[in-house]
């Protein structure tokens, strides 16, 4: 593995992390005890769901990660089935496959479900 190949895996596996550590914000943050961190779910969920709608189910920080580590351009993704970030962590978590269509149930299910309780905590 040349030094450049060796780069962009560690710079996909540091973009992994990133991603990794947005999902869980956005997943509890809602726990947290500041007013910010609560708009900042419910906020932050609703431009992050309407970004996926426009761009197919599809987080440009999945794209990324793919692109650096040699998988499919943003391009070969339109055409094809996209990565899917959460339905890999899920599959590499449970050890079964699981399919992008039940990723996108748990990532919108979650989301949808912390947004709810920071609206909660706002409200109260």
């Amino acid at each position: 593995m040349n030094a450049v190949s060796s780069l962009r895996v560690h710079a996909a596996d540091t973009l992994a992390l990133l991603h990794a550590l947005i999902v869980s914000f956005f997943a509890t943050g809602w726990v947290l005890p500041w007013n910010l961190s609560w708009w900042a779910v419910l906020v932050g969920g609703t431009l992050l769901q309407l970004m996926w709608l426009s761009m197919n189910n599809t987080c440009p920080l999945t794209l990324l990660e793919n692109w650096l580590r040699g998988g499919a351009t943003v391009d070969d993704a339109v055409e094809s089935e996209p990565p899917h970030f959460v339905a890999s962590l899920l599959s590499r978590v449970s050890g079964r496959q699981v399919t992008p269509f039940v990723g996108d149930l748990v990532v919108y299910g979650v989301l949808n479900t912390s947004m709810l309780l920071a609206a909660l905590r706002l409200w109260f």
